[in-house]
């Protein structure tokens, strides 16, 4: 036979008198995937302790690993050793708490497959256990089954029916506050059935029928809650298994009466058959889901954790679950109110939303919410006035803790999202900036941008600023002292942008232009050197004339410069004069240049004309009557001019350099007149 997969989950626990449950092993067990969105069927056993539950747990985990044999071949060969839920003979109880198998059993159901799970309880009759204790097991019991077995020894006594009737009366107000169905299917199943040799479920009618009729003259208030449960309920007689199975830590079937194994198979045979309709419902009459379980167990486990020490009865039970369940409904109302204030700054219009509520406004309308449901659940609650004025305080503490988060949050947010639309509009000034930029590497571009004084782009740069401050501002939902300093943050980031701009281009566009005209400039004097080069061109023009057409051109660049630069007017005349700087001094070098190339152009030529005419003045005192004919036509044909006026230009050039024509015209006139 193939071993049983799973193990024995704790689900709760008793430590100090006090009821501790697992949440994560509900977890593990009514949130797996194939049970979460399913139907599930809790077979859960209550009675006595040291009265065989946990032995008959674990045949029923064995009957249900083999849905499918119709014998007996089910439990196994007969001397396998019964595994599952911890038991042993004797007299010290093992099961403390509430266990539960760790793998549900699929079966087939007309809403498909639906997990069935084993629940094993503490036995109900623990001398140990107080009073208020007692009343949490059996809530807890009825959460956790849709097929409730009630366990009793050898026949049905005034412990049992009392016991009963506490659990059925807990069921039904644990039931209607957590609506669900309180008792589904019940069986009671009587073990050691020794009044007849007759067992089974017939049987266990007739006893069941003798039953009612003995309790219809109780003196209970539970009476019309018994009895309506009976009347709808199932009994089963199970013999006497022996003493070997007693005194046996094996459950060996081999060690059982044989009407016992019969008895067995024919009741979890029975069972088995009818689980298809056992799925866990509410009070409608719906099937629940394993998170529905799951959530009515979260549901439970905090009522324990918050009201263990005040819950002694079953209306203490139920008024801490009605409790709970109202703190927790006033809770997820709060939080979805919460969550419907939420936004999302990334998002254009949630940016727009958050930016109308600030912070202190936000918080103000939460609190206005929470008073509202904390007025609610005041008037609604039912407990004695202490317990009621501490769960006032209580609920009253965690919406205020819930406020702050959220409004811890909620101001982070609202920063960033005018920080976010702060950025926006810084970016959308500088695409505005970026219309405005031009190439100053482009002669176009330079003449544009110079058309726009930088206190021209600054008014531009100033009134899209302004327009997008206007924006901001009325955006903004914040007190006058708080508006002011965003304001101001931005205006300083849109003033930096301002500043950095148009005047670093503006003096860029002006240096470039202005070294653009001294090129030209250098330009024209180069073209000028090279028009005078040589001895001859050199002193074709005299310094003054070329001082004189070189302050023509300065003059025509610095009107050019000052017409292609727009500005305040002493921008323009600081730029100008700069510009008229750098023109004079090229001017005056080149014009120093040219002089000095020009005398000693002259001295030159005056040399050569001194040589000639000493010559012939010599050749003049040998020839008499001809001299100053001679001389004026030698002079003349050594400066290549040939005429008395040439010489008569020869000797003035001569004479401008170093006195030479004084002492030349006297020499000249000695030799005439001794011609």
């Amino acid at each position: 036979m193939s071993p049983v997969s799973g193990e024995s989950l704790q689900l709760a626990y008793v430590e100090k008198d006090a009821l501790l449950l697992n949440e994560e092993a509900f977890k593990r067990c009514f949130l797996r995937e194939d049970v979460k969105d399913g139907p599930v069927c809790l077979i859960s056993i209550i009675g006595e302790e040291r009265k065989g539950k946990s032995f008959l747990l674990n045949y029923f985990l064995r009957r249900l690993c083999h849905q499918e044999c119709n014998d007996k071949g089910w439990m196994g060969k007969s001397n396998e050793v019964l595994k599952g839920f911890e038991y042993r003979p004797g007299i010290h109880t093992i099961t403390k708490g509430v266990f539960i198998w760790s793998e549900p059993f699929l079966i087939d159901t007309e809403r498909g497959k639906m997990a069935v799970f084993l629940v094993d309880t503490e036995g109900c009759d623990g001398h140990e256990r107080s009073k208020g204790l007692s009343v949490q097991l059996s809530a807890l019991s009825m959460l956790l089954s849709s097929y409730m077995i009630f366990n009793v020894a050898s026949k049905i006594n005034r412990t049992d029916l009392e016991y009963l009737e506490m659990f059925l009366d807990m069921a039904e107000k644990v039931g209607e506050v957590l609506d669900l169905d309180p008792v589904q299917h019940l069986d009671i199943l009587v073990r050691d059935w020794e009044c007849s040799e007759n067992y089974g479920k017939d049987s266990g009618k007739e006893y069941l029928l003798e039953t009612e009729k003995k309790i219809q003259n109780l003196d209970s208030k539970y009476c019309r809650c018994l009895l309506k449960q009976l009347s709808k309920c199932e009994c089963f007689l199970l013999p006497n298994p022996g003493e070997s199975i007693r005194k046996s830590t094996t459950g060996c079937w081999k060690d059982m009466r044989e009407d016992f194994r019969n008895s067995l198979d024919d009741y979890l045979s029975s069972v088995l058959r009818s689980l298809p309709t056992g799925a866990r419902t509410d009070n409608r009459g719906s099937v629940v889901s394993g998170l529905q379980v799951f959530e009515r167990m979260q549901l439970f486990t905090k009522t324990i954790e918050t009201y263990s020490q005040d819950i002694t009865t079953p209306l203490q039970m139920v008024n801490a679950i009605q409790a709970m369940k109202l703190r927790e409904k006033i809770r997820k109302d709060f939080q979805s109110f919460l969550h419907f204030s939420e936004v999302n700054v990334d998002d254009d219009d949630d940016i727009s939303e958050i930016l109308k509520t600030s912070p202190m406004s936000m918080r103000n309308r939460l609190e206005t919410k929470a008073n509202e449901l904390m007025e609610k659940f005041t008037q609604q609650l039912e407990l004695g006035e202490e317990q009621k004025e501490r769960e006032v305080t209580e609920l009253d503490n965690l919406l205020k803790e819930m406020i702050d988060k959220f409004c811890t949050a909620y101001t982070r947010e609202f920063h960033r999202a005018i920080c976010t639309l702060r950025d926006r509009l810084l970016q959308e000034f500088k695409g505005f900036i970026e219309q405005q930029e031009v190439n100053v590497d482009d002669d176009d571009d330079i003449s544009e941008i110079l058309k726009t004084s930088p206190m021209s782009m600054r008014n531009r740069l100033e009134t899209k600023a302004n327009e997008l401050k206007d924006e901001f501002n009325q955006q903004l939902e914040l007190g006058e002292e708080q508006r002011e300093r965003e304001v101001t943050e931005l205006d300083n980031l849109l003033k930096e942008l301002i500043d950095k701009f148009h005047t670093r281009e503006f003096h860029r566009a002006i240096c470039i232009l202005r070294d653009r005209l001294l090129q030209e400039f250098k330009g024209f004097i180069e073209q000028q050197e090279h028009d005078s080069d040589g001895l001859f061109k050199c002193v074709k023009t005299r310094p003054s004339q070329m001082r004189k057409l070189l302050e023509v051109k300065e003059k025509e660049l610095i009107e050019k410069f000052g017409n292609s630069v727009r500005g305040r007017l002493e921008e323009r005349e600081r730029a100008m004069d700069k510009l008229q700087s750098r023109l004079h001094r090229e001017k005056e070098i080149f014009c120093r240049k040219h002089s000095n190339n020009f005398t000693k152009g002259v001295i030159t030529l005056g040399t050569g004309a001194i040589g000639a005419v000493g010559g012939l003045v010599a050749a003049s005192v040998l020839v008499p009557g001809t001299a100053v004919a001679v001389v004026v036509e030698g002079a003349g044909a050594a400066l290549g001019l040939g005429t008395r006026s040439g010489v008569c230009m020869v000797l003035a050039a001569v004479g401008a350099g170093a006195g030479v024509w004084a002492g030349l015209r006297a020499r000249v006139n000695t030799v005439m007149k001794r011609a």
